[in-house]
């Protein structure tokens, strides 16, 4: 009788869409062209090798060194080579749900990120905001204004440029950007504008994606 009530209540809680997951199981799950480095067995090893806690790095099935570097029950961090990573982010919804975020950054040497959102059996939400960003968010105009002047690129070259870098925090819903323009250009190039420069913005999570 008791198996019989359990049941019923986990079929009411599927029904109602009452339903969350940890990050862990969500990457254990990860579909495998998105993640092809490492077989499920793999992601097994490196959740088993981190929770005792010890060292959670192997080498992947394409041949790059993968490490588990940071799981929690809302984010993970996978470092997926020497230049780029995976993270994994648990963000709420109103009615109680939860979806998956995913960003994918590679540094080459200026980082770039990719941000897509997913439920939490991998199957792709395509309804919500990407992030809207601009290179000219990240500076101060009028103090552009005036360095311009002797610098190499103008200020409308300058604010075309536009690589950013992802990342996610546990315990918040927030995303952290920062620009890699200085990456890109190099710090000799740079130098003359730093001082008019933020690096980092923050955008805050809504049901309809993530908003600066």
């Amino acid at each position: 009788m008791k198996n019989v009530i359990l049941l019923l209540l986990l079929t009411c809680l599927t029904a109602s869409g009452v339903w969350s997951r940890s990050v862990a199981d969500c990457f254990k799950d990860m579909p495998a062209h998105l993640l092809p480095g490492l077989n499920p067995a793999m992601r097994l090893d490196l959740v088993d090798f981190f929770s005792s806690g010890k060292t959670a790095r192997l080498l992947g099935i394409l041949g790059a060194e993968m490490e588990l570097k940071i799981m929690t029950e809302d984010y993970l961090m996978l470092q997926t080579s020497a230049v780029s990573n995976v993270q994994l982010k648990l963000l709420p919804l109103k009615n109680g749900n939860q979806l998956l975020a995913v960003v994918n950054t590679v540094k080459a040497p200026a980082a770039s990120s990719d941000l897509a959102f997913y439920s939490l059996d991998w199957k792709p939400v395509d309804t919500l905001t990407k992030p809207d960003l601009a290179a000219a968010y990240f500076f101060n105009k009028d103090c552009l204004q005036q360095k311009s002047a002797g610098q190499d690129l103008s200020i409308e070259e300058l604010c075309s440029m536009y690589f950013y870098e992802y990342n996610f925090q546990s315990g918040n819903n927030f995303l952290l950007v920062y620009s890699s323009l200085p990456d890109f250009l190099g710090e000799e190039a740079f130098a003359g504008y730093r001082d008019c420069f933020n690096q980092r913005l923050v955008l805050e999570w809504t049901e309809k994606g993530f908003v600066y």
